[in-house]
């Protein structure tokens, strides 16, 4: 009753104008938006607002009651409200401690003890007040042992789950180190399945001393015939052969070089070819490719090497080397002339025969223009089998004379074709056919000789018969009694008719088809029978002929019309060449016994025969002599007839002084 009667006299206390506003208590810079929001989400808070309106309700319970008429009458009333604020007090206070920590605790103090002694504030200094300081006091006590109860437990919990976590962590942990040991020991089973079943042989040498091995695989023993430990005994320079050692070396100079530089590539290898010597003494070719292993800091530690057996493809290359050199044999052994042209006309490929032709050797030829090459000139030739193939896709050809080198020339063209079907190129494959013209020429001139031949032999014999006339009437006029000076004159016309006659024969002789027989023959009478023929000719063109025979000669066994010719050939070139140089000559004929040799020379004063010419003169269609003027076959026939009598013919030189051709023929086709 006496608190009760505090409280009302506390209440009644109270001015009545006066309103009563509660404090607020707001955070100022000690909390968040972020820590009022979770407050207010938080249940426990709401709990102790609940228990703090409790509080306050029970605080002014009596003057509640008495506001409704139900003021209590006994004492035991108002002590049953004091307690049980007491208590709901020190519950708030314990939850706010706990949950919220010490700090929370004095919050919930202070606030409801605002709460409980607000009733006192007219009597402050009455015992019931210091009785609620008291309990307030020990709230605070309490907030501080229950918060500092609550902060362990919390402690508690967070430690419990940081070991749960870092259980949990480790557990992980060890579920991943478990998992990449099991994968190390795979890596280190699949890496070991690797090197012990590779065909290539894997070693490693310490970069330190690098002719002694770290590790080998045991692929060794396949390539080299050497155990693992055999190979593991062995020193580079057993393995390698002198050269294969020094060159292994200079690699691995040079690459320490530049692993001191600063700049460099430290993912860089290196690929030799070398030899390799077997157990047995044989010789392997490898190819091996050279690498650094590293450290973390990239230090290189050891050379890493993979060798590879490269028989098989040596043997490939050196097949693929032959063939192509059979093919450059047989691309080079063809005597036409054979070029591979591009599509802009330039020369990609020659053989020997084509760079011969021109003087020059394949590299010079090979990225010119065909033109410039072929014709000398700056521009292509208008009727270029090469364009037309080029336009067309198809072959063609043409015959030419080509000034530039002497020689007529048969090209054929073929296209060369890409992927696409596209035109890259034609194949040239030029022909010399100076010698067919030639022998087209010769033909023609031989069908005309012959022509003039039988045209000769009818003039011959229709000349024959008022020769025969003249001949016998001047004969018997000579008989008959005519004055001196008449007859005279009649011998002369007998005496020229006689030589008229010869001369008939002679060529009847001639122009007539003869069988070749061999039979005795006077060299000296071939001459004659020669010089005859030839002798009006070089009476009109001063040419005189100075004969040196022999007398006594043996006769030989020859074809009379054939060394007749022989003869006639040697004649007539040496007239022409007489004729060229100055309009006129002198040709000295000598015959001789030489041993068992009837030597037979022809010595002119003519310009002599060029030096570089010697040698090929008697080659067929060879000649010196204006396009139109010679054939080049009269010496090439003239040295076959020879030759096919066991004889020879050759020429001495004297340029400048007349040149000597000499005839030898053995006495009794010996």
């Amino acid at each position: 009753m006496r608190n009760a009667s505090k409280i009302r006299g506390h209440h009644e206390a109270v001015p009545s104008g006066v309103t009563k506003t509660p404090k607020k208590f707001l955070p100022e810079n000690r909390q968040t938006k972020r820590q009022m929001a979770r407050f207010l989400k938080d249940r426990y808070f709401w709990y102790i607002a609940a228990l703090a309106a409790f509080v306050g309700i029970f605080t002014y319970a009596a003057d509640i009651a008495a506001l409704g008429g139900l003021a209590p009458r006994e004492g035991w009333e108002l002590a049953y409200y004091v307690a049980l604020y007491r208590f709901l007090f020190l519950v708030s206070v314990a939850i706010a401690a706990w949950r919220f920590g010490v700090k929370g605790g004095l919050a919930a103090c202070f606030a409801l003890g605002l709460i409980i002694l607000s009733p006192f504030i007219v009597s402050l200094w009455g015992p019931n007040v210091w009785l609620e300081i008291g309990v307030i006091i020990v709230g605070i006590l309490f907030s501080w042992l229950v918060g500092r109860q609550g902060k362990m437990k919390r402690l508690l919990k967070e430690n419990t789950e940081e070991l749960r976590r870092q259980a949990a962590k480790l557990s992980l942990e060890i579920t991943e180190r478990k998992q990449a040991e099991e994968t190390l020991r795979e890596s280190e089973r699949r890496y070991r399945l690797l090197t012990e079943n590779a065909t290539d042989v894997i070693w490693a040498v310490d970069i330190n001393s690098p002719e002694r091995l770290t590790y080998i695989s045991p692929s060794v023993t396949r390539l080299l015939g050497y155990s693992v430990n055999e190979a593991m005994a062995k020193k580079m320079e057993e393995v390698f052969t002198p050269a294969s050692f020094e060159v292994a070396m200079k690699a691995l100079t040079e690459e320490l070089v530049i692993e001191n530089m600063e700049q460099q590539d430290l993912s860089r290898s290196r690929t030799l070819e070398l030899d390799l010597i077997r157990k047995d003494g044989s010789l392997v070719p490898v190819e091996i490719n050279c690498s650094f292993v590293r450290d973390p800091d990239g230090r290189a530690v050891e050379i890493l090497v993979i060798a590879r057996d490269i028989s098989k493809r040596k043997q490939v290359e050196e097949k693929i080397k032959h063939a192509a050199q059979e093919w450059r044999m047989t691309f080079d052994s063809i005597t036409d002339l054979v070029s591979i042209h591009s599509k802009d006309n330039r020369i990609v490929r020659v053989n020997m025969a084509f760079a011969d032709a021109f003087n020059m050797k394949p590299k010079d030829v090979i990225g010119k223009p065909c033109y410039e090459v072929v014709h000398g000139t700056k521009e292509p030739w208008p009727n270029c089998p090469h364009k037309q193939t080029v336009e067309t896709k198809k072959p063609a050809g043409a015959e030419f004379f080509e000034p530039h080198l002497g020689i007529y020339l048969q090209v054929s063209t073929s296209p060369m074709f890409n992927e696409k079907g596209e035109v890259v190129g034609s194949v040239h494959v030029a022909r010399d056919i100076t010698e067919r013209k030639q022998m087209e020429e010769q033909l023609v001139m031989t069908d005309r000789l012959a022509s003039i031949g039988e045209l000769t032999s009818g003039i011959a014999h229709e000349l024959n018969n008022p020769l025969t006339s003249v001949i016998g009437f001047s004969e018997l006029l000579m008989e008959e009694n005519i004055p001196d000076d008449v007859k005279g004159d009649l011998g002369i016309i007998y005496s020229e008719a006689q030589r008229a006659a010869g001369i008939i024969k002679n060529l009847l002789t001639f122009s007539r088809k003869h069988a070749p027989v061999k039979q005795m023959s006077h060299v000296n009478s071939i001459i004659e029978d020669v010089l005859r023929l030839r002798a009006y000719e070089q009476k009109v063109s001063n040419i005189k002929v100075n004969t040196q025979l022999a007398s006594g000669l043996p006769e030989i066994m020859v074809d009379y019309f054939q060394m007749q010719q022989v003869f006639l050939n040697i004649i007539i070139n040496a007239e022409s060449a007489m004729l060229e140089a100055h309009n006129k000559g002198r040709l000295t004929i000598t015959t001789k016994t030489l041993n068992n040799i009837v030597s037979v020379s022809f010595a002119d004063d003519g310009p002599g025969i060029a030096e570089e010419n010697l040698s090929r003169i008697f080659t067929p269609f060879f000649t010196t002599k204006a396009v139109g003027k010679g054939t080049g076959l009269g010496l090439s026939i003239c040295h076959g007839i020879v030759t096919e009598h066991g004889g020879r013919i050759y020429a001495r030189n004297g340029l400048g002084k007349g040149a000597t051709f000499i005839v030898e023929l053995p006495i009794n086709g010996h």
